[in-house]
């Protein structure tokens, strides 16, 4: 099975005053759909690095993206994070504070023209899947960390990615596995593939793939 999304050779240099720090050494790691690879290391060991890289939000300092079996296109930062975001989503979106949830989980589907019928009904169906059915015209600020997660994962939803990176958060373990639970439902229901970084080391261990990042190499687990 050709992945989805696919890093080659992977290597990336933070430059620093003191002396540069090689975060990222010469990785590879392919993602597949239907398939949750689990990403595990201590902070500072590359793992947010590699998911910027991977989302086309930074560029690799060395190595190659291939996104279903063919280079990614671009020499600039936009161009190359759009050519991904076609079938890769990176939730993170700020939902609009004046957006209620429907609006805000079609609004990628706006930017790329599609009809309004079309894309609030892709939207409802997506709002469905994260348990959301009931709550289409409420706005942000009555949602909770975890409604807030819910709502971006949905707009990647609508848009009809394949795959999802999703990094490590400022949470607790409870939240932690509820966002570990709803990606395995979606694989299960949607085909839907993910990259996910744990905030704690006991969550994903029942990944279909596990990696740890330490010293700039990735290493299966």
């Amino acid at each position: 099975m050709t992945p989805v999304l696919e890093a080659v050779g992977i290597s990336h240099t933070w430059i620093r005053v003191a002396r540069d720090i090689r975060v990222l050494d010469g990785v590879n790691l392919g993602l597949p759909a239907a398939k949750i690879a689990a990403l595990h290391g201590s902070p500072g060991s590359g793992r947010s690095t590699l998911l910027r890289i991977l989302g086309g939000f930074e560029p690799p300092g060395e190595g190659a993206l291939l996104l279903d079996g063919q280079p990614v296109q671009g020499d600039d930062v936009p161009t190359r994070a759009a050519a991904i975001a076609r079938r890769v989503g990176s939730p993170g979106s700020t939902p609009h504070p004046r957006w209620g949830a429907l609006t805000f989980v079609a609004s990628g589907l706006a930017l790329q023209g599609v009809h309004r019928e079309e894309r609030e009904e892709k939207a409802r169906l997506a709002l469905e899947r994260v348990d959301f059915a009931r709550v289409q015209n409420a706005l942000p600020d009555e949602f909770d960390a975890w409604g807030r997660i819910r709502l971006t994962w949905a707009r990647c939803l609508a848009e009809g990615v394949a795959l999802l990176l999703v990094d490590q958060a400022p949470i607790d373990r409870s939240l932690d596995a509820m966002r570990w639970e709803l990606l395995v439902r979606l694989r299960d229901e949607t085909g839907l593939g993910a990259l996910f970084i744990p905030r704690f080391a006991d969550v994903g261990r029942e990944a279909d793939a596990r990696y740890e990042m330490a010293s700039g190499h990735l290493k299966r687990l």
